[in-house]
């Protein structure tokens, strides 16, 4: 009997003691992929919007939608729904009524909003699938969506 006793703390000890380096490691993981994804500062252009969104249209600076940002090397093209505040004024009249999505900045304003850009990858559960409710083609953009950390205006 105590031989059984004695195997059952044993196992107890060895299934507690890997499930504790199962954590820490899930930790140590998450980490690094938190790290992996945070960007530095770096120069971007916003350059449109993402049209199902609910971007503003009537002045009040657009603050409720997605915005679309390309690197300045034209790389990277990115998505955020959480573009601060104050940051940039947006003329009304590049937010035009658009048959699709993404809506792009008209040419003379694609690279007039010059930001520099600290960000990190949107896990699954931050991310955004806007409902589109109107007819509107919706074209497939390879961006990643991003969560801003930091958004500075360029001049």
């Amino acid at each position: 009997m105590k031989n059984v006793l004695k195997l059952t703390v044993v196992l107890q000890i060895l299934v507690g003691s890997f499930a504790c380096e199962k954590s820490q490691s899930k930790e140590q993981q998450y980490l690094k992929n938190k790290n992996e994804n945070q960007q530095d500062l770096e120069e971007y252009y916003v350059s449109g919007y993402e049209a199902c969104s609910g971007v503003s249209i009537n002045g009040a600076n657009g603050e409720a939608g997605g915005y679309y940002i390309v690197s300045a090397d034209l790389k990277d093209t990115l998505l955020t729904y959480n573009f601060p505040k104050n940051v940039l004024t947006f003329p009304v009249e590049i937010f035009h009524s658009t048959l699709s999505t993404p809506a792009w900045f008209p040419a003379s304003h694609e690279k007039a909003f010059k930001i520099q850009l600290s960000y990190r990858v949107a896990s699954e559960e931050e991310r955004i699938y806007p409902i589109c409710t109107g007819m509107v083609f919706i074209q497939n953009v390879n961006a990643t969506q991003i969560i801003i950390n930091s958004a500075t205006k360029i001049d």
